[in-house]
């Protein structure tokens, strides 16, 4: 746990130095008892190697980290087997590792509640805990660092304040029901500027003044009935209704394709006006066509 501003961070700092002192202290007097019991230089030296780097190792992690509590339990396998002498001083040491029963560590962790010592609930120092011990829950950060009765409040912060403000993020491995882990994220996104429309800075005068080079656009016959003379009108359906009397039940289509290329923009009409009249029949198939008769 890092040392605190104000008053009580000087309370957090001389607990963690009690804890590497209490750590280096059973780890020597562990050490003198290989020395003096062994009578094998090589394992006399290669276990204290061990304990030194296990020792450095576990003052780094979590109490209850799963690493830490492996090597309690691996340092209690290798001392019980190698000899009942070195029970105590394993035993010491693996109260040492596993943090719980240690009646220094149980006198600090009653001044801290006592004296209220907790961090700041602010966003900053909120994001500094998340960065330095990531992948857990809210109540977890709560309960360890901020003070149970600020779960309420230091959820607000993470969803509404960082998460919204792009600085961390969540995960649900454990479930979609389970509560979420919270991940610091190192990179700020982009915000985007949407620039709102404003109707008073439209410039209308291209289309009201058509510029002197632009092409003009090609007069083309308008699609209508009035477009067809009477006459071509009448020519129009004399042919078609012949065509359907020659060959019967067949689709629009093939009567269309049938007719001049003049005439094939105006069949379609052609067809519905001959049809109102009863000149000529549609059916419907089994395909969901329709045949002329």
């Amino acid at each position: 746990m890092s040392a605190l501003p104000g008053e009580h961070g000087g309370i957090l700092l001389i607990s963690c130095t009690a804890r590497r002192v209490t750590y280096l202290t059973s780890s020597l007097f562990l050490l003198s008892c290989l020395e003096k019991h062994s009578t094998r230089e090589v394992l006399c030296a290669s276990v204290r190697a061990c304990v030194c780097v296990c020792v450095c190792l576990s003052a780094t992690l979590h109490p209850a980290s799963p690493c830490r509590q492996g090597i309690a339990a691996a340092f209690f396998c290798v001392f019980v087997s190698i000899g009942s002498e070195y029970t105590f001083a394993a035993l010491l040491l693996i109260l040492t590792l596993l943090d719980c029963t240690c009646p220094l560590f149980t006198m600090r962790r009653s001044a801290v509640r006592l004296l209220g010592v907790e961090r700041p609930l602010t966003p900053s120092s909120l994001l500094q805990t998340v960065r330095s011990d990531p992948g857990m829950t809210t109540t977890y950060y709560a309960n360890r660092y901020f003070g149970q009765e600020n779960v309420m409040h230091l959820n607000h912060l993470l969803w509404g304040v960082l998460k919204r403000n792009g600085k961390v993020d969540i995960d649900r491995a454990d479930g979609k029901d389970a509560a979420p882990r919270w991940y610091p994220l190192f990179s700020n996104p982009k915000r985007h500027e949407v620039r709102h429309h404003n109707p008073d800075e439209e410039d209308l005068s291209f289309l009201r003044n058509t510029p002197p080079t632009a092409p003009m656009a090609p007069d083309m016959p308008a699609d209508t009935p009035a477009s067809v003379s009477r006459a071509d009108s009448c020519e129009l359906e004399s042919a078609i209704v012949e065509l359907v009397q020659a060959v019967p039940g067949k689709d629009i289509h093939y009567y269309i394709m049938e007719l001049p290329f003049q005439y094939r923009r105006s069949a379609p009409k052609a067809f519905k006006r001959l049809r109102e009249t009863g000149l000529l029949m549609r059916e419907a198939t089994s395909l969901g066509t329709y045949v002329w008769r």
